[in-house]
């Protein structure tokens, strides 16, 4: 809230952080798991973590581009267009590092890798989709 200096900004941030988890557990369920271990749900502690990451690098490229543009469509293209590459690049290798996990021979590790990289994946789909 501070950095952001807009509440409604950062309710919205941690929002997006939050329905990732049950899109990620939809599409877990889809690829044919029944039951959900409660360690998965730790991977809410990582989405806050690159949620806000995301919020961050989205509200310094608004503001810098608010000294070369004055309207508000060409500032959020600029906006996405900048900020857009390195978010997607940092949350898609993030969710790859989960992916791995799946060749794990631990069952636990592999379906906590599926489970991240799902819900990473959503928060990506979700934070820039739903964000601007």
């Amino acid at each position: 809230v501070i950095y952001t200096r807009a509440p409604m900004v950062a309710a919205w941030g941690m929002a997006i952080v939050l329905g990732s988890v049950p899109l990620g557990t939809a599409l877990y369920a889809i690829g044919g798991h029944e039951a959900l271990p409660a360690a998965n749900l730790l991977a809410i502690f990582l989405l806050t973590g690159i949620g806000a990451d995301n919020l961050f690098i989205l509200m310094d490229t608004w503001r810098q581009s608010k000294r070369d543009h004055v309207d508000i469509v060409a500032r959020l293209g600029v906006t996405f267009s900048r900020a857009g590459k390195s978010i997607v690049a940092c949350n898609f290798t993030t969710a790859m590092s989960f992916f791995a996990n799946v060749l794990s021979a631990v069952r636990p590790i592999r379906w906590f890798g599926l489970f991240a990289g799902l819900c990473i994946l959503s928060n990506l789909a979700l934070g820039l989709g739903m964000f601007p």
